[in-house]
């Protein structure tokens, strides 16, 4: 299947939306009847792993139309390093009040943890490089 289509980027969101025509295209456009949405995601979190999904509908209301088709790519944690090295999306933190939770039920209390727990503010972002470099490494081993 071939489709041309033409639409608005906006890159704050990572919305692609398009109108489109499928197959081949005659002078009067009249194959021009589709709706292409593209989501390009802006951060990842533990339920938001796609790198891209969207959906192809039809915008014609007479009995030529199709059924919309949807699709989704996800990505394994190793495949995300690959992407990752290109494009440095966000990742946003969904699951860190949950977890601060659950530690706190298993984490004896001590005066020492209190202290630690005040000062230092998790996910520590400052040794992102090393650990970059680090994964570099360990890749050309």
């Amino acid at each position: 299947m071939t489709v041309a289509a033409e639409g608005i980027w906006k890159s704050t969101s990572g919305q692609l939306c398009m109108a489109g025509c499928l197959g081949l295209v005659d002078v009067e456009g009249s194959r021009c009847n589709s709706r292409i949405c593209l989501y390009i995601p802006v951060s990842f979190s533990i339920k938001q792993r796609s790198i891209i999904y969207g959906s192809l509908s039809s915008t014609n209301n007479s009995g030529a139309s199709f059924f919309p088709l949807s699709f989704e790519k996800l990505v394994q944690p190793t495949e995300l390093w690959n992407y990752l090295r290109t494009s440095h999306p966000y990742y946003r933190y969904t699951k860190i009040d949950s977890a601060a939770v659950v530690l706190e039920k298993n984490e004896a209390f001590s005066v020492g943890t209190v202290i630690k727990k005040s000062l230092l503010n998790f996910p520590k972002l400052e040794d992102t490089e090393a650990f970059h470099s680090v994964f570099l490494f360990s890749q050309k081993i």
